[in-house]
C-alpha cells in the first residue's frame, strides 16, 4: 500500500502553525505585543494624569484619534521588519532549514504559509494598538461623535500597509543567506531608508509617492474628515510635506505586495542550499 500524499493545503497549514509557533517560542511576538501594550498604556495613563487637553492637540474624537496613531504606520513597518526579516533567511543559514528543503514540499507552499503567519502576527499587534487607541478616544470623548467611517478606512488601510511591508521584508530575507543580517538589512532599509529618503523628497518638495512609508503615514489620517494633501514645511526652509490620499496609501501598499511577494518567491525557489 503506498502512503498518502499530504496535500499542498495540509503543507501550507503546518507552515503557518510552526512560523507561529516560532513567533511565539523566540518571544518575537510577545515583545513586539509587550512593547506597544506598555508605549500605548503609558500614553493613556499621562493623558488621564495630565489631563488629555495638556499633552494633545486635538479637541474632538477624530482629531484625537489621528493623533494617537500617529505613529502606527512606524511601529507596522517595524513589526513587519522583525517579523519577515529572516523568514526566508534561516532555510539557508541553519542546519533545520537545511533538511526542511529536501523534504518533498514545495517551496512556494512553504514561503506563503510563512508570509501568512507574519501577516496574522502583525495584525494582531496592529489590532492591540487600535483597540488602545479607539479605548483611549472614547474614555476621554465618549461615544458621540466617534468617526466610524474614518477608522474603518484607516483600518483596511493599515491591513493593505501591513501586507505590502511584510512582502517588502520577505523580499529582503530572500536575498540573504544568514539570518541576522537579513534582520538587520531589513530593519535599517525599511525604517531607516525610506524616512531618510521622504525626508530628503520633502525637502526638495517632491512627493514620495513610491515610498511606503508614505502609505502608511496616511493611515492616521484616514479619520479625518478631511486633510490637505500639501503642506509647506514651517520656518521659511522651503519643501512640502505630502500627505497621501487614502487611495494613494492603497495603491502603493498593494503594489509592494504584487510586486516583492512574486519577487520573493522567485528567490526563494531559485537559491541553491548548500550544506
Amino acid at each position: 500500500m503506498t502512503e498518502p500524499i499530504v496535500g499542498d493545503l495540509s503543507q501550507y497549514l503546518s507552515a503557518v502553525r510552526h512560523q507561529l509557533q516560532f513567533y511565539l517560542r523566540t518571544w518575537r511576538f510577545l515583545g513586539l505585543l509587550a512593547f506597544v501594550v506598555v508605549v500605548s498604556a503609558a500614553v493613556l495613563g499621562v493623558e488621564a494624569y495630565l489631563g488629555v487637553g495638556q499633552v494633545t492637540a486635538g479637541n474632538s474624537p477624530a482629531s484625537y484619534l489621528s493623533g494617537f496613531l500617529s505613529f502606527l504606520g512606524t511601529v507596522a513597518i517595524l513589526v513587519a521588519a522583525f517579523l519577515g526579516g529572516d523568514a526566508i533567511a534561516m532555510d539557508f543559514g541553519s542546519a533545520t532549514g537545511y533538511y526542511l528543503l529536501v523534504q518533498p514540499v514545495r517551496r512556494i507552499v512553504l514561503l506563503l504559509g510563512r508570509f501568512t503567519a507574519a501577516v496574522v502576527a502583525s495584525v494582531a499587534i496592529g489590532a492591540v494598538y487600535l483597540a488602545f487607541a479607539v479605548g483611549g478616544t472614547v474614555a476621554f470623548f465618549g461615544t458621540r461623535g466617534f468617526p466610524v467611517g474614518g477608522f474603518l478606512d484607516a483600518t483596511g488601510l493599515l491591513l493593505l500597509f501591513l501586507l505590502g511591508a511584510v512582502a517588502v521584508a520577505f523580499f529582503f530575507s530572500s536575498l540573504f543567506r544568514t539570518p541576522t543580517v537579513s534582520l538587520v538589512v531589513t530593519i535599517l532599509t525599511l525604517w531607516m531608508g525610506f524616512s531618510i529618503v521622504t525626508g530628503v523628497l520633502d525637502l526638495a518638495g517632491v512627493e514620495p509617492w513610491f515610498s511606503i512609508l508614505y502609505a502608511g503615514d496616511a493611515i492616521p489620517l484616514a479619520v479625518l474628515p478631511g486633510y490637505a494633501h500639501a503642506v509647506s514645511l514651517p520656518g521659511g526652509i522651503g519643501g512640502t510635506i505630502y500627505q497621501a490620499y487614502a487611495w494613494e496609501s492603497a495603491a502603493i501598499s498593494l503594489a509592494y505586495l504584487l510586486i516583492f511577494l512574486p519577487l520573493s518567491i522567485v528567490l526563494y525557489n531559485t537559491k541553491e542550499v548548500k550544506g
